[in-house]
């Protein structure tokens, strides 16, 4: 169920490992393939050893801090029942963004968060690759606060999987540059009935 939320509500594949071990050799082998991880409180190091064990937990986390000292860095998110016991791991040195509750509403706070740390990641990479198409909102001739607007366009794209709240921005991402456009002189106001811009008109100009 929690893939199927993750995906569906928040556009997140999951892929789950049982144990420490097994999803360390996943990363040794596919680290750039990940974006973010999300490590049990309590859970196994391998799958042979006991469960709800802490010590894999300071295991993991030590081996995702050597691994940022040869360059690979990951979000890393926290899924827990045992809050108060697994804080202390909250620290800003061991990369962990956050530690939820086990629960149905956390869960959803957890699948927001990871969502926001991938664009965030993403981001930084889109910026640097579109730095042309970047600098209208650089330069001020989009308002800066809607570049986030771009960005999730551009990342759901870039993903292929397009949700509502995806249209919804590209939408208003084309409101903006129309309303402009019309600011500048290019685009008459008879495109503008009741004040917003007819999208068909608009393209066709």
């Amino acid at each position: 169920p929690q893939k199927d939320l993750a995906y569906t509500k928040f556009g997140l594949e999951l892929i789950h490992y049982t144990n420490w071990e097994e999803a360390q050799t996943e990363l040794i082998d596919n680290f750039n393939f990940y974006e973010a991880i999300i490590i049990d409180g309590k859970g196994q190091l391998s799958k042979d050893s006991k469960t709800e064990d802490e010590s894999h937990l300071s295991v993991a986390i030590g081996w995702l801090k050597e691994q940022k000292g040869r360059g690979l860095s990951i979000p890393i998110f926290i899924n827990t029942g045992f809050h108060d016991e697994i804080s202390k791991y909250h620290r800003p040195d061991n990369d962990v963004i956050e530690i939820f509750q086990k629960g149905e509403n956390q869960t959803l706070k957890m699948f927001d968060s990871v969502r926001k740390a991938v664009e965030s990641k993403e981001g930084r990479k889109l910026e640097n690759l579109y730095a042309d198409v970047f600098s209208v909102f650089n330069n001020h001739y989009l308002p800066a606060e809607k570049k986030a607007l771009l960005l999730q366009a551009l990342i759901a794209s870039q993903n292929q999987n397009c949700l509502k709240s995806d249209f919804n921005a590209v939408r208003e991402l084309l409101e903006l540059v129309y309303f402009k456009l019309n600011v500048i002189g290019v685009l008459d106001n008879k495109y503008f009935p009741s004040g917003r811009p007819n999208f068909e008109w608009c393209y066709r100009f």
